[in-house]
Order: structure tokens, then C-alpha cells, then sequence
């Protein structure tokens, strides 16, 4: 019996020195390598042993690879699926994150915890909101009442009773004391501050004066601002690349 390690389990074809069962064999290991159960170089570590047909290294393999699914399985009490080689996983009740080996990426102290979204994350203790990045790094402390991810906005925002504070990825600070901050656009927020609103790109720099009374979104490069009874159209250039 050969074990194939996946997020959810164990693959245990039958293995013989019959074609048909290396044949179940290599369907079992690149449907998991798809659905990106296992890794790139356990996919071609159990590949190459394959290819060579020896089912005595194969079955040393399958020993390797169950140790690790059962120290896994014992370690945690849920594993959830997998987004960007990260998963969410429990212990003690608590949340955090592990790496497709089963090693813990952040501490098990979340009562909150989402799947990570290019290459971040919100998580939150009882009621309080933090961030996190998939390396395991904390960005923001699980302590705001609310929070906006980077994936989100390209920024950092985070509000604190009832007012936002906003940081560019770099640590730029942009402005403080919002009353509003919402995602415009992918890299671009709007934000209000003494009922006037204005734009700001993730690099913090300022595309719309915080000078209107409304901003009316008609596409990811242009708005209708209104101010003072009056209405026009405004077109600023967006780099998507945050």
C-alpha cells in the first residue's frame, strides 16, 4: 500500500508490479498534485520512484509520508482546505495557520480565523479584528473594531471606535481620523473625513481632494464628483500592481 498525503486524508491505492495498479496509482497522485493536496516536490519525488517501478522504495515512501499525516491529525483538531499552500487549522479551540507540512505559520490564539486571500488574512479574537500575511507575520494585532485587508484595498485600515486610520503596505501613514474608508477599486480607497470625500491609491498618494460632498464610482479609472451643487466627471490613471 502506497499513502499519497492530501489535505483531507490519505490516497491508499493497492500496489502491486501490475500496470494496472501503477496506473490507479499515478491517477491518484496527480489528481491530489491538481487540487494541489500534496506539494510540487512531493508530486515529483513520488513520480521519479514511480517511474523506475521499484515498490520497495515506494513503500519506504508511504512509511514517510503516514508518519507525517498522523502527527498532523494528532496535532490538530480541524485542517481546512488550503489557499495559497496555507491552511486554517485548530487547537485547544483556538485558530491559526499552518504550512502544507503541518507546521504552525502563527500562534493558536484566534476565535476568528478567515482563509487567506492574496496573500492575507482577517482574524479576530473574541470581537476584535486583526490581519495577518500568510508568511505568519501579524500586521495588525487582533485589537481594532474593525479592519480592511490589503487584498481588499492595497492598504491597511483599521478603525478604532468610531474612526479609520489608513497605512500604506510600505508604513506610510495616510492622514488619520477618517469617518469613512471603503474599497473603491483594487488599490484605490475612498475615504471621508468631515462629511468630504477624496480618493487614495495604495502608494498614499492622494488622487481626489478630500473636498466633495459625493463620489459616484463609473469605472476603475473615473468618477462623477459633486460639490457645492455642481457635478464632473474626473479620469486618473490606476496602477493595478499592489
Amino acid at each position: 500500500i502506497v499513502a499519497i498525503l492530501t489535505a483531507k486524508g490519505i490516497l491508499a491505492p493497492e500496489v502491486d508490479n501490475s500496470l494496472e495498479s501503477m496506473t490507479k496509482l499515478k491517477r491518484a497522485l496527480e489528481s491530489a498534485c491538481s487540487r494541489q493536496s500534496i506539494s510540487q516536490e512531493l508530486y515529483e519525488q513520488i513520480g521519479n520512484i514511480l517511474s523506475t517501478g521499484n515498490t520497495t522504495q515506494i513503500t519506504e515512501l508511504k512509511g514517510i509520508i503516514h508518519n507525517r499525516t498522523r502527527r498532523t491529525k494528532r496535532t490538530y483538531e480541524m485542517v481546512g482546505d488550503y489557499r495559497e499552500d496555507v491552511a486554517v487549522a485548530k487547537r485547544k479551540g483556538l485558530y491559526g495557520y499552518i504550512d502544507r507540512e503541518g507546521n504552525a505559520l502563527t500562534e493558536f490564539k484566534y476565535t476568528m480565523a478567515d482563509d487567506i486571500y492574496e496573500g492575507y488574512a482577517v482574524v479576530g479574537i473574541n470581537n476584535k479584528l486583526g490581519i495577518i500575511h500568510k508568511s505568519g507575520k501579524e500586521i495588525l494585532a487582533a485589537e481594532y473594531d474593525d479592519v480592511l485587508s490589503p487584498a481588499e484595498c492595497g492598504m491597511i485600515a483599521y478603525r478604532r471606535g468610531y474612526k479609520w486610520n489608513l497605512f500604506t503596505l510600505s508604513g506610510k501613514k495616510v492622514g488619520n481620523d477618517f469617518d469613512s474608508v471603503m474599497k473603491y477599486t483594487t488599490g484605490i480607497v475612498q475615504v471621508s473625513k468631515s462629511q468630504l470625500w477624496g480618493l487614495v491609491d495604495y502608494r498614499g498618494d492622494i488622487l481626489v481632494p478630500f473636498i466633495y460632498e459625493d463620489i459616484q464610482r463609473i469605472s476603475d479609472s473615473e468618477c462623477r464628483l459633486y460639490h457645492d451643487g455642481h457635478s464632473l466627471i474626473w479620469r486618473f490613471k490606476h496602477n493595478k500592481d499592489i
